[in-house]
């Protein structure tokens, strides 16, 4: 178990993730979406680029677990944010990692993720 980290797109703070850990390369918690304090961040260019996004994986993965059409090229308007190498976490003393492509997000505040 990692202390809370704060999940950034490069330098805009998306929010704070609780309870992490690593499984088989692959980390886990669970995300408040808090927009580092600031809750009008996300109506306005990129944070509701984000937003968006961030409701599109919800989506998304609750219509693969209800086993409903999702077909990954609807990931395709959001390759800016997938591929920016923007992503990373930063724990409680600054240590930056880097995110591989972009966390996936699901409903109930879950929220997983690959480092470097």
């Amino acid at each position: 178990m990692v202390p809370n980290l704060r999940l950034f797109y490069g330098n805009f703070e998306v929010g704070t993730i609780h309870n992490a850990l690593q499984n088989d390369g692959t980390c886990h918690g669970t995300i408040d979406l808090d927009w580092g304090g600031d809750t009008k961040a996300q109506e306005a260019g990129l944070g509701r680029q984000i937003a968006d996004f961030i409701r599109f994986t919800e989506d998304w993965n609750e219509r693969v677990h209800r086993d409903e059409p999702a077909d990954a090229s609807e990931f395709d308007p959001y390759s800016d944010l997938l591929k920016s190498r923007q992503w990373s976490t930063r724990d409680e003393k600054g240590k930056v990692n880097q995110i591989i492509d972009a966390p996936v997000f699901f409903t109930g505040g879950e929220v997983s993720w690959q480092i470097d």
